[in-house]
């Protein structure tokens, strides 16, 4: 087996075989004398491996002594006997169980998310009287402009009046279809909400007029079981028969 040495003079290291045990040699880099030692430094068996002193936490992957109980990273304990002295909580059994199981599946029952939401369609839903307010608002303001009678100006005024009251109208509306009830909301100061459950419908009807019926647009009814009249009404709701589907798949 050689003997691992080290120059004095220039720290060389070389490997002479074990018959210079003992013996003086000539180191090749620098040519300075070197001893042989006598003694061969021990070393491990061929199939015993070094064992590293830092070893990679099995929790955290933290770098810890291999000798170490707990890792001081994470103060997770790495023999098995420490860890099951802690107290393990034991699931519910019996009532308590069965009482939990039920509530969880009921919360999941009621949970509820939207499905289709639509405003009123003011211009598709009358398309002529649009164009005649707009007319009207136009030609009124020309010939207000260019005359000296202040009456005229009463006929734009009152077309500005109705379209900002239609198109307001149809802004602060709100149909919200729901998996379980239709939702009609109202107003932006005075707020109005009405809702039907759709296990209770009674009567889904859509109304369309035949120029309706090219723009789109219709009207949809919902009445419940419980009441004699109609509970939700909006017209001008762009493609009314995908509205009346939607509630009908929830229908029970």
């Amino acid at each position: 087996m050689a003997i691992r040495v080290e120059c004095p003079s220039c720290g060389k290291g070389i490997k002479a075989p074990s018959k210079y045990a003992g013996k003086s040699a000539k180191c090749p880099g620098c040519g300075g004398k070197i001893s042989i030692p006598q003694t061969v430094p021990p070393s491990l068996p061929p199939n015993q491996e070094a064992r590293p002193s830092t070893v990679p936490c099995p929790f955290c992957s933290e770098l810890i002594q291999a000798s170490a109980r707990k890792c001081r990273h994470c103060g997770e304990f790495l023999d098995g006997s420490d860890r099951t002295n802690a107290p393990v909580a034991s699931p519910p059994v019996g009532p308590v169980a069965v009482v939990q199981h039920a509530t969880a599946a009921k919360s999941g029952y009621s949970k509820e998310h939207d499905l289709l939401t639509v405003r009123p369609k003011v211009f598709r839903n009358a398309p002529v009287s649009m164009l005649f307010l707009i007319s009207v608002l136009l030609v009124g303001s020309i010939v207000a402009a260019n005359g000296e009678i202040l009456m005229l100006w009463v006929f734009p005024a009152l077309a500005v009046f109705i379209l900002l009251r239609d198109f307001l109208s149809s802004f602060t509306t709100l149909l919200t279809i729901i998996n379980k009830r239709s939702i009609l909301r109202r107003g932006i100061l005075s707020k109005r909400t009405r809702e039907v459950r759709h296990s209770d419908v009674r009567l889904l009807q859509v109304d369309q007029s035949f120029f309706q019926r090219i723009m789109g647009v219709g009207s949809v009814s919902i009445a419940s079981a419980g009441h004699g009249e109609v509970e939700i009404m909006v017209g001008g709701l762009k493609n009314p028969v995908h509205v009346k589907e939607t509630v009908d798949g929830y229908r029970s």
